[in-house]
């Protein structure tokens, strides 16, 4: 019967072939790793909201005022959502009583005055929302920037209180609707109601890109760590395949079978860790990533194969497997020559991605905000109109 010297030359040398190129790659994406510190350039910036021209629900006299516009955007460009100004004090509440009560009766005034007030009581609280929104407009201008991770936590806490307030206000609408029957009054309202549901959509859609931004840095710490441990593993399989077309013993074979278990060991936890990334971002690219791992761990499995069958003076089955491990080996090291050096750009640009849906929608909703609010000023600016006018007919 033949000796395990006989067959121990089954497996071929690959000096030179699929296997050390895949080595080779991964040595350089180390080497690149450790040079950069593991920090990659980050992509793109994501697009800032569109600016827009929004005024708030009501500002003093004009109601719009350009001049300040355009003295903010000289200034380096900055607000994006302008706090709302003070409403005028007592709108439709006082001018023209007389003439009224004259015209229509005191049941009328009334309601009138009724009306005033609850609806002035509700723009004010609308005012005070608007300057925890300008403020959130700013974050959105950037969600990823270190000033926003690092006040994540307070930011996500007021987006909940400044929520909780919108609720009541829009509680405040419903009941004024249900004593309101006026159809220009009932609109105002509505559009009242209609603006602060999209502030409510604004602070949702801000505090899930605030969550997300806040995930990053760790994310990607890990992900550097995991990529890390498959280089390792790579080295590892490297001098398990070494000591493997080195072997001519059967105490030789035994330990390079044993070492290549333990490469494949490493693999089998770098896939997990891996796996555990993509698995928690839905979306993310490391299609490459993953599909070398893969075929990694099913070369090595079956180099162990090979290994196992030249102990047990299996040349037919040594053969086979020794041919399926070049096979695997040979799509490793294509896939490898693909690789970046990092994961780091993968998992930021998946964050990226998530992030700019929440900018979208903020922008949609802050766009809805815009439309309500211009029907608001429009409906007290003519209101203003009415008070005037009833005061010139000296009535």
């Amino acid at each position: 019967m033949a000796g395990i010297g006989d067959h121990i030359h089954v497996k071929k040398n690959t000096a030179g072939s699929s296997n050390e190129l895949s080595f080779d790659v991964l040595d350089a994406a180390r080497n690149d790793l450790d040079t950069k510190g593991r920090k990659a350039p980050r992509p793109q910036a994501l697009q800032k909201p569109s600016k827009g021209d929004y005024h708030g629900v009501a500002e003093k006299a004009t109601l719009s005022k350009p001049a300040k516009t355009e003295k903010r955007k000289a200034e380096g460009g900055r607000r994006v959502l302008p706090v709302v100004l003070a409403i005028v004090a007592g709108v439709l509440v006082v001018g023209g009583i007389a003439f009224l009560v004259t015209r229509f009766g005191p049941s009328y005034v009334h309601e009138t005055q009724k009306f005033d007030e609850e609806f002035d009581a509700i723009v004010d609280n609308l005012i005070e929302i608007d300057a925890f929104m300008a403020k959130v407009d700013d974050v959105m201008e950037d969600p990823l920037s270190d000033e926003v991770k690092a006040s994540s936590e307070t930011l996500l806490k007021q987006i909940d209180t400044f929520k909780a307030a919108i609720e009541g206000l829009r509680a405040d609408v419903a009941h004024s609707l249900e004593s309101t029957y006026s159809e220009d009054k009932r609109q105002a309202l509505q559009e009242v109601d209609s603006a602060a549901e999209a502030r409510y959509s604004m602070l949702t859609a801000a505090g899930g890109a605030i969550k997300e931004a806040s995930k990053v840095d760790a994310e990607v710490e890990a992900a550097n760590k995991a990529w890390a441990s498959v280089l390792e593993a790579d080295r590892a399989a490297r001098d398990a395949t070494q000591r493997a077309n080195m072997a001519y013993t059967e105490e030789e074979t035994r330990a390079a079978r044993d070492q290549t278990q333990d490469a494949l060991d490493q693999f089998n936890s770098s896939l997990a860790e891996m796996q555990a990334i993509v698995d928690r971002h839905v979306g993310i690219n490391l299609g490459n990533q993953m599909a070398y791992l893969n075929a990694r761990v099913e070369a090595l499995q079956h180099a162990v194969k090979t290994g196992d069958a030249l102990l047990a003076m299996d040349r037919e089955t040594a053969q086979a497997e020794n041919d399926a491990y070049n096979e695997a080996d040979a799509r490793a090291a294509e896939l490898a020559e693909s690789l970046p050096p990092t994961v780091e750009d993968a998992i930021r640009s998946s964050y990226d991605e998530t992030i700019a849906v929440y900018v979208a929608k903020y922008q949609s909703s802050r766009d809805q905000a815009i439309s309500s609010d211009a029907y608001v000023r429009s409906y007290m600016n003519e209101a203003r109109l009415v008070e005037g006018a009833s005061k010139g007919t000296g009535n």
